[in-house]
């Protein structure tokens, strides 16, 4: 009889709700919904919150990384939530939480949430620099020349094929505004 007593009251003690997440490169916050003491009702002990790069299973669960720091559970149906941080960027984790009561019983392994892959880390590489970039230049009646030998007016071409008026004089090259 006390082994019929000792699994009801094993088997009242509820799993955590449902866990979700948010994600950055090198932390996850997690958020479920807190149990009750025995069952739904009044307020868990503790949380035993684990994460690992492969699936967690009730068989593997000790084996995961223990997160410190976890909330103390609040009342039966309220939304509990931690940020998992020092991941590292685009890695996959899986996470799973257990709870425990004042005596301490502990609860089944919640679902497990994952994979959850962290962000990868910001790209920091600057575009290649360009090497090609030239100036084509046209006399006005649209005959390519190698480049200005007098003074007079010519259209300049950039290297996104933008043609604009330019001035040559004796003291410089002198941009237009007008588009060709």
């Amino acid at each position: 009889m006390n082994a019929i007593i000792l699994a009801a009251a094993l088997s009242i003690l509820a799993v955590p709700g449902p866990l979700s997440a948010q994600v950055t490169t090198n932390s996850v916050k997690l958020k479920w919904s807190a149990p009750g003491d025995d069952s739904l009702s009044g307020r868990a002990s503790s949380y035993d919150l684990r994460f690992s790069t492969a699936a967690i299973t009730a068989t593997n669960f000790a084996s995961a990384t223990r997160v410190v720091g976890t909330p103390t559970p609040g009342v039966s149906g309220t939304t509990d939530s931690i940020t998992v941080t020092g991941l590292a960027p685009g890695t996959q984790y899986w996470f799973a939480i257990k709870t425990a009561d004042e005596v301490p019983n502990w609860s089944a392994v919640s679902n497990t949430l994952g994979p959850i892959s962290t962000m990868p880390p910001p790209d920091m590489t600057p575009p290649a620099r360009i090497l090609n970039l030239r100036l084509g230049w046209y006399d006005l009646r649209g005959r390519r020349i190698a480049e200005p030998r007098a003074t007079g007016l010519y259209f300049a071409v950039d290297s996104l094929g933008e043609r604009r008026l330019v001035l040559i004089t004796p003291q410089g090259s002198f941009p237009g505004d007008t588009r060709a």
